[in-house]
């Protein structure tokens, strides 16, 4: 009988993949958090567009039909969001905090690595931030990115070309996952938030989705960043306790490394997690090696 093989393809979306001008992102909405490498010459590789190249003649390559299945999460926030500048303000001036600022709690005060403190834009959001702050250690602010109904929300061009294809050949549909619309917590994970908004059922643990993974062979993952939320995905699959059992989950798990690429400066956040993984059961292999 043929194996039920399942491409799972985590936040593959212009915010992460197209090269844009800084500044310009603001107005065509793409490229917020473009994985790219700038040389020295002043030349920019685009690293995840790159792998989302690959990816896609991975799909188109599949003469197989060996991919039965295929899920994407996307990434999705609205611009009023606790992991957007928008969401803060300092005390002292009343101006939001810049992109990839850091904040923690100390004595009971929301502040960055300088000591300025912050309160939220809305009063009424303040104890559940703090808490929240809290609860993550640190919480990273990020440029608004993958913005509900802009083209950094969309699958990048040469994927979409080669999930249509795939659509056209086999007469499924691409199952798609929807995360971050919670504008109260941060999502990474397509399984669950690290921290549940009481008020919003998206952000508890996905069973539909944990369901149509434990019935499959092999669970193929791709997508952006390794470091973060492919990171955070996989992880969250192999922590699953009860019925679904993440622990045997996880050993159905292969990555296509050549398809998924770390946040610059936080390569050591990916190995760490491919270390980790690979000790669980999780295997890690190229697209080319896949099919050798």
């Amino acid at each position: 009988m043929k194996k039920n093989t399942h491409l799972f393809i985590v936040d593959p979306q212009n915010s992460f993949c197209e090269v844009v001008n800084v500044r310009d992102q603001g107005t065509v909405h793409s490229g917020e958090l473009c994985i790219a490498q700038r040389n020295t010459d002043g030349t920019i590789v685009p690293i995840a567009w790159n792998d989302m190249i690959v990816l896609g003649d991975f799909i188109k390559n599949d003469v197989e039909n060996d991919i039965s299945g295929i899920t994407i999460s996307l990434d999705t926030h609205p611009y009023i969001h606790v992991s957007h500048p928008s969401w803060f303000k300092r005390i002292d001036n009343g101006l939001p905090p810049e992109p990839f600022t850091t904040l923690h709690i100390v004595k009971d005060k929301i502040v960055d690595a300088a000591g300025v403190e912050y309160t939220t834009t809305n009063p009424n959001t303040y104890n559940w931030t703090k808490k929240a702050i809290d609860f993550y250690g640190v919480h990273v602010i990020w440029p608004p990115h993958c913005l509900q109904g802009t083209p950094g929300n969309n699958v990048v061009a040469p994927l979409q070309d080669a999930l249509i294809q795939w659509t056209q050949k086999t007469g499924l549909e691409v199952q798609y996952v929807i995360k971050g619309l919670s504008p109260m917590v941060e999502q990474f994970s397509a399984i669950k938030a690290k921290l549940v908004d009481p008020n919003d059922r998206t952000t508890e643990l996905n069973l539909p989705l944990l369901n149509r993974l434990s019935v499959c062979d092999d669970i193929l993952f791709s997508g952006e960043a390794l470091s973060h939320c492919v990171n955070n995905t996989i992880t969250d699959i192999a922590n699953v306790e009860g019925w679904f059992n993440g622990r045997e989950l996880i050993r159905k798990v292969t990555l296509l490394r050549d398809t998924t690429s770390n946040v610059p400066g936080f390569e050591k956040m990916g190995e760490d997690f491919l270390q980790e993984m690979q000790g669980m059961g999780m295997r890690v292999t190229t697209t080319k090696e896949y099919r050798a």
